[in-house]
């Protein structure tokens, strides 16, 4: 294990524990070596975990922000009404539950689409561009949200969180935390407008760049490790180039976080400077209940997916009740049903 990876880890315990000083003042010259090479340690690699809630905490306050935007500048009897979708690949639904997390402006709230796979993104979203680390990416996910849903603003993210070191040809080491965000709404009934923006968290964020830093140092080099054919046979996963899961799970983890930030932070800034429109086609275009006429909405996919049936392995699965006998689990709730609705239950038992 590498001294740099070994600052986000507890010390392993040794075999042999250390003396014990004769003089309670003393240390003994062990610890004393171990407490001396960590002390000017940085604190995100002696509390990594801080520094990731700080970054769920701040995704989480720019929702609010964003929800509390969307909220007050509503006119529900005009029908102006914001709802926002997103598209996802790197954060694959975590900004849109970020939003659900925060407990009201529901009717803000219209959908996600995790779009990870490169497939996804193309099938769901209509993306053409190849190379999906660009601007051009993040516009057509962020336009592919709008013209695939009746939400009126989009936010779309892309990028890097964690490269597979040349597995893909546009997927590079370097371009870690790097990451696209595209922000789109209505001007009008007819024009979508969208914006772009590139960030590298790695760069351009003081905790990313020491956790990235430790990341990048304590990756495994393809073209070194299969020059050792000793250690590929000793130590097998080496041999595969990825680095080790708990730094990329925590690096990436933190990367994905701080992209929920900044996506939600452009959104409102988006929302603030540009006079949004919410179309009325939004509202005219949603499907009536049991409106099956074309059961795959995907024109690209109609032509195989039309004569697919469906069959259902418990009996009840086309069950329109919601009554599901729950008073089966009543004892588990603290009221009990009653002619006037419900009513606290009283503990027989003294």
């Amino acid at each position: 294990m590498s001294s740099k990876l070994s600052q986000l880890l507890p010390l392993p315990k040794k075999s042999t524990s250390p003396k014990k000083s004769t003089s309670s003042k003393h240390l003994s010259s062990e610890w004393k070596n171990v407490i001396d090479s960590n002390y000017f340690a940085p604190y995100d690699s002696l509390r990594p975990e801080d520094i990731l809630n700080d970054a769920r905490i701040k995704a989480h306050r720019a929702a609010f922000k964003l929800l509390k935007k969307l909220s007050n500048s509503a006119r529900w009897e005009e029908g102006y009404v914001h709802q926002v979708a997103t598209a996802e690949s790197l954060t694959a639904g975590l900004i849109f539950s970020t939003l659900v997390d925060v407990p009201f402006a529901g009717a803000h709230k219209y959908g996600c689409l995790g779009v990870y796979d490169t497939d996804a993104k193309r099938i769901f979203l209509g993306v053409k561009v190849e190379n999906l680390y660009t601007h051009r990416c993040a516009k057509e996910m962020a336009e592919g949200v709008l013209k695939n849903s009746n939400a009126s603003i989009a936010i779309a993210v892309s990028g890097n969180a964690m490269p597979n070191q040349g597995v893909d040809k546009f997927d590079d080491i370097a371009k870690l935390g790097e990451v696209f965000i595209g922000v789109a709404g209505y001007k009008d009934d007819n024009t979508i407008i969208c914006e772009t923006f590139v960030y590298n968290f790695c760069v351009e964020h003081s905790n990313a760049l020491n956790l990235c830093k430790l990341w990048h140092d304590t990756v495994v080099n393809k073209s070194d490790i299969a020059k050792i054919s000793e250690a590929k046979k000793r130590v097998p996963q080496l041999a595969s180039g990825f680095n080790d899961f708990i730094t990329t799970s925590f690096v990436s983890n933190y990367i994905r976080n701080k992209t929920a930030e900044i996506a939600l932070i452009k959104a409102l800034k988006f929302v603030e400077k540009n006079n949004l429109a919410v179309p009325k086609f939004l509202q005219s275009d949603r499907p009536q209940h049991e409106s099956r006429e074309n059961p795959c909405n995907n024109k690209l996919l109609q032509r195989t997916r039309t004569g697919l049936t469906t069959k259902c392995i418990n009996p009840n699965c086309s069950d329109t009740s919601r009554d599901n006998k729950i008073g089966k689990n009543s004892a588990l709730l603290p009221f009990k049903a009653t002619k006037g609705g419900y009513a606290r239950k009283t503990n027989s038992r003294r």
